[in-house]
């Protein structure tokens, strides 16, 4: 019923990840799936210049010239490269750091919620995209068996 508490949501969950226990961390991710859903991955290679990413607020000229603003999902999601980059990179952390403490499938699910997701089919390739330009610039071997 918020998507545009998805983003704030998640923000606030990656932060308080690492000063929560672990079994709290598994009651935060649960919590967090249904909000993966609302997030759709940009891959910023595809933005045109001068082009922006689809915001919820989007203006529009009427037919004076005016500014007028209107709300509400275009069906292109409110996806940007910023929130990309800040759900895959919290994701990873939270992965690499805390994901054997976790001894259920939460972390795989959130995993799955965000990148097979119908809606937003473009989150399967760019979720991969980041994981092999992870590995490609990662010269920490630990970090290869979670990427």
């Amino acid at each position: 019923m918020y998507p545009e508490l998805t983003l704030p949501l998640f923000s606030e969950v990656s932060q308080r990840f690492p000063t929560t226990h672990p079994n709290g961390r598994q009651i935060m991710l649960t919590y967090l799936l249904p909000w993966l859903h609302n997030i759709e991955l940009v891959d910023n290679r595809l933005l045109l210049p001068g082009s922006s990413p689809t915001t919820p607020e989007d203006e529009l000229k009427d037919k004076d010239g005016e500014i007028t603003v209107t709300s509400g999902l275009k069906g292109n999601g409110w996806g940007s490269p910023e929130a990309t980059s800040l759900v895959l990179n919290n994701l990873m952390y939270m992965t690499a750091k805390y994901g054997d403490e976790i001894p259920g499938p939460e972390m795989e699910n959130v995993w799955n919620a965000l990148a097979n997701n119908e809606k937003w089919s473009n989150n399967l390739r760019i979720t991969l995209q980041f994981l092999i330009s992870l590995c490609g610039v990662s010269s920490d071997t630990i970090l290869l068996p979670y990427i």
